[in-house]
């Protein structure tokens, strides 16, 4: 019988990061499962969504080779509640034996051909491999997560197109990150496979590319998958346009206050309002106002350009969620465009789309 011995504390934090990676979709079994392999002392546990593999990896584990595939969600709970120093893993004819605070028996999986094995990609490493930082990865997540569009209504939109920017948008907000991500290859990575690559803690991750597929390594952490669907269907120059777009007033806000504004006016939103809010340009600063005019407040600028009067209605919840994401401490906010708003801070611009309102003008800007 196989078996290996592991620090609970350790095993706990690469079971839980490996979890991460199945997505326990019901149509699709091995997306229930976990591979546990040790082989040369090197244990990894391996999980899948159908499309990304993730793999967690730890060396100088002392034990005999193993393999088994497991239930990923019960397992994963098992192993999170123990409270022993170690824990032991016995592999046994149809299941696996894990011995910490007590004995408890998995089952392992079943086919037609015995214990379930856990499908393997290929892929191919060639040249030398790029590096991706994991502080970008994070600061992509932070800021461009959310403007990715959550349906799949055009698909190419719930990923991250990836060249010398960072372009996410749900064509109700587009989100402009200036930072350099991979190399000079156009890529559009899905949404999780940037969370997976997020798990990793060290700060240099090395790339690779076969084809369209992209292998991620780093000593603890494997991340494989193909590029996201529709590369060639993200509207990359029309929404490109959007920085050149002629904002012709701006004002600088503090982000601190504007967000506690918002928070207030929120509780103000009726059903029936469609989330919309007044923002109202003066020459005092911007009027934030509900539309029964329960709740009014003015923010004065830090900085003026190019004043205009100028009223529109914006998408609170949206706007939320935008100013929420942008790093700093000083808002800009670009407007006088009929049909968006514009937000800069640092290297990350925000294009948000405006809302139609029948007691503004037809182009906002004008209260009829």
């Amino acid at each position: 019988m196989s078996k290996f011995t592991i620090p609970t504390v350790k095993f706990q934090e690469m079971v839980t990061k490996a979890s991460k990676g199945a997505s326990g979709n019901k149509l699709l079994p091995i997306t229930g499962m976990m591979a546990i392999e040790l082989k040369n002392n090197v244990l990894m546990l391996t999980t899948t969504d159908a499309a990304n593999f993730l793999k967690v990896r730890a060396d100088k584990i002392q034990g005999d080779d193993f393999y088994a595939v497991v239930p990923e969600e019960v397992f994963t709970k098992l192993i999170s509640k123990l409270t022993s120093e170690n824990v032991i893993l016995t592999l046994k004819e149809n299941s696996v034996e894990v011995k910490g605070d007590g004995v408890y028996n998995i089952p392992l999986p079943m086919d037609e051909d015995g214990p379930v094995k856990f499908p393997e990609y290929k892929f191919k490493k060639s040249g030398e491999p790029g590096v991706l930082s994991l502080g970008a990865v994070k600061a992509v997540l932070a800021v461009n997560k959310a403007a990715v569009a959550k349906t799949i209504d055009t698909p190419c939109l719930s990923g991250y197109y990836v060249d010398d920017i960072v372009i996410t948008t749900n064509e109700n907000v587009i989100c402009f990150n200036e930072l350099k991500l991979l190399d000079d290859q156009p890529t559009l990575i899905s949404s999780d496979m940037m969370e997976l690559l997020a798990l990793n803690t060290q700060e240099n991750i090395k790339y690779y590319r076969d084809g369209s597929n992209l292998l991620f390594e780093t000593d603890d952490v494997i991340v494989f998958g193909p590029q996201h669907d529709g590369i060639n269907m993200f509207p990359v120059q029309e929404v490109k346009g959007y920085l050149n777009e002629q904002f012709q007033s701006v004002c600088k806000l503090p982000k601190l206050l504007l967000q506690n504004v918002i928070d207030r006016l929120s509780l103000f939103i009726e059903p029936y309002d469609k989330n919309g809010a007044y923002f109202n340009f003066t020459k005092d600063g911007l009027k934030v106002t509900s539309k029964k005019s329960s709740s009014v407040e003015v923010i004065s600028y830090q900085e003026s350009q190019n004043f205009e009067p100028f009223i529109c209605c914006v998408d609170i919840p949206l706007f939320k969620s935008q100013i929420d994401a942008i790093p700093g401490e000083v808002v800009e906010l670009w407007y006088g465009h009929p049909a968006a708003i514009k937000i800069v801070s640092g290297k990350v611009t925000q294009v948000i789309a405006l809302l139609e309102d029948e007691n503004l003008g037809a182009n906002n800007g004008t209260a009829e």
